[in-house]
């Protein structure tokens, strides 16, 4: 049973060995300026952890790019289209499979760059929705004007074929097989210590940052609450990077 004492213990192994660990925080799904998105923003100002939201670029409304301006050290990602599922009914939700004409996808993901490329912070960089994108369609992204790809899952490299930096998100906080509400600490803390302790150890890259990775509509008081925690547990202790760093694009 994974223990916020464990999570310190392996900080302070990191401190002993060479320094504090970095880690990063995405959220996805952005569109409209909600109050769960006004809280995430408020999280974000008040504890000084860097936001990297993935938003969907065909429903990004004028409010939430507003309130994105005055954020420090934002970054505003591709979050697909339109979060669309084009897979047949007995396959896995993906808007980026191999379901559609490459034509039709390379002109989509071109326009969401388009829209997104107009806020405020925003980064060259695809979020696939469900973190699910074939591999024909990551080789189309560098012509639409993308840099950067994050999924879920520690990264086989950090440099694509595709021309592309790759850095993922580790710690996926909802519990979605089941009451799709808070995971819990203990299997959410697991995550944080899996990837920590596998960079540490170099069964997995050493160099990529630890992601955490929030979805602020469907946070319940769990949710909130474990962010919260996080970030006052690691103030001081570890290294928040922007995307801007983590992706250097």
């Amino acid at each position: 049973m994974a223990t916020w004492r464990d999570l310190g213990r392996e900080i302070e192994a990191w401190t002993t060995a060479a320094a504090p660990p970095t880690f990063w925080w995405r959220d996805d799904d952005a569109t409209v300026l909600t109050p769960a998105l006004e809280r995430l923003l408020t999280l974000s100002e008040s504890s000084g952890v860097p936001l990297a939201l993935a938003a969907i670029p065909r429903d990004l409304a004028d409010d939430a790019r507003a309130r994105l301006a005055p954020v420090p050290d934002h970054a505003v990602l591709q979050h697909g289209f339109a979060h669309a599922n084009h897979a047949p009914a007995d396959q896995r939700k993906c808007e980026y499979g191999e379901h559609r004409p490459l034509e039709t996808i390379r002109d989509e993901i071109s326009d969401g760059w388009r829209r997104i490329r107009r806020c405020s912070g925003a980064l060259p960089v695809f979020v696939p929705p469900w973190n699910r994108i074939s591999e024909a369609v990551v080789e189309l992204l560098h012509a639409c004007g993308l840099r950067g790809l994050s999924t879920l899952g520690a990264r086989a490299a950090a440099g694509l074929e595709a021309g592309l930096v790759q850095a993922n998100v580790h710690v996926d906080i909802i519990d979605w097989r089941g009451s799709r509400g808070f995971a819990g600490d203990d299997a959410v803390l697991e995550q944080v210590l899996a990837h920590l302790r596998g960079r540490r150890a170099g069964t997995v890259d050493a160099d990529e940052t630890t992601g955490l990775m929030t979805h602020h509509r469907d946070h319940d008081d769990g949710c909130w609450d474990f962010v919260q925690r996080l970030f006052e547990f690691t103030r001081g202790r570890v290294t928040w990077l922007t995307a801007r760093e983590v992706f250097a694009v």
